[in-house]
């Protein structure tokens, strides 16, 4: 894995939101590239590690699974605002400076998924595919703060000063200790997996959290979208609503399978499987 450009974890509120120059995100890389190149870009508290059993199962593909901006080993600035320009321009680049791809397979989990609509309606040459797994679609954003908090721990946990005094303790002054002890309570998912959910700021959690998850356009990136797509949802999902319930969708396939949130982590063939044929 390869990460340019520092990283801030300076947690102080920053002085203003800028747009500076794009940074170059850390990749991790498998398969040997004699089938056409995959993308992979994880949720929010991801990482590259997401997706290691997926990419494992498509060893004639060059399998690229990057670490988005903010999150694992990427580049973490205080002073930009986490939004869909900062999130799809760092992938971008980040493409850009690993090619030559060519158009490439391209999907995303959760918050990835948003960002991965994002980009292909934006910029379709680099897509030749789009596959979108446990995408959080809301009709607002103060319908997704109210499903993403839907009790009153969840809404400490992950809003307002708790979650920011949280985070400062827990993933940044503490980070050694929490790396160690993140396997022990989040057994729900692999521990490299769990290691990383502690490797972030709050800038780049909590923006990410309200400038894409909470202040999406689903619908009209969906309209824009001109490479075949597929949308799967876990039959059990209680992450992420089921598009299919709040956007119209002509000509788009959805695919409902048994399943959680986690379908990458719970079902890494059936979604490599996915990739290579949807």
């Amino acid at each position: 894995m390869a990460s340019l450009g520092p990283v801030d974890t300076l947690d102080s509120e920053p002085s203003a939101v800028r747009r500076p120059t794009t940074p170059v995100l850390a990749a991790t890389e498998w398969g040997d590239g004699s089938q056409p190149t995959v993308v992979l870009l994880h949720g929010i508290l991801g990482s590259a590690e997401y997706w290691r059993d997926v990419a494992g199962r498509l060893p004639d593909h060059r399998v690229i699974a990057i670490d988005l901006l903010g999150f694992g080993v990427s580049p973490r600035p205080a002073r930009v605002a986490y939004d869909y320009a900062d999130h799809v321009g760092a992938v971008v680049a980040t493409l850009e400076a690993l090619g030559p791809l060519g158009p490439a397979i391209l999907a995303g989990h959760s918050m990835g998924a948003l960002i991965a609509l994002r980009l292909a309606a934006d910029r379709p040459e680099l897509v030749s595919r789009l596959t979108l797994i446990g995408m959080p679609v809301f009709e607002s954003a103060a319908a997704a703060r109210k499903a993403i908090g839907r009790t009153r721990l969840r809404r400490a946990l992950l809003y307002g000063p708790v979650s920011r005094l949280f985070c400062a303790v827990w993933c940044q002054a503490s980070k050694p200790i929490s790396r160690r002890i993140a396997p022990l309570y989040l057994r729900r998912v692999p521990a490299a997996v769990a290691r990383a959910t502690v490797d972030h700021s709050w800038w780049s959690y909590s923006r990410s959290l309200a400038n894409i998850i909470e202040n999406q356009s689903v619908g009209a990136d969906l309209q824009r979208v001109t490479c075949p797509t597929l949308i799967v949802h876990g039959d059990q999902d209680q992450d992420a609503s089921l598009p299919a319930d709040r956007v119209p969708m002509p000509g788009f396939r959805t695919l409902v399978v048994p399943g959680d949130h986690h379908l990458p982590l719970d079902h890494p063939g059936d979604i490599a499987d996915l990739l290579r044929t949807a």
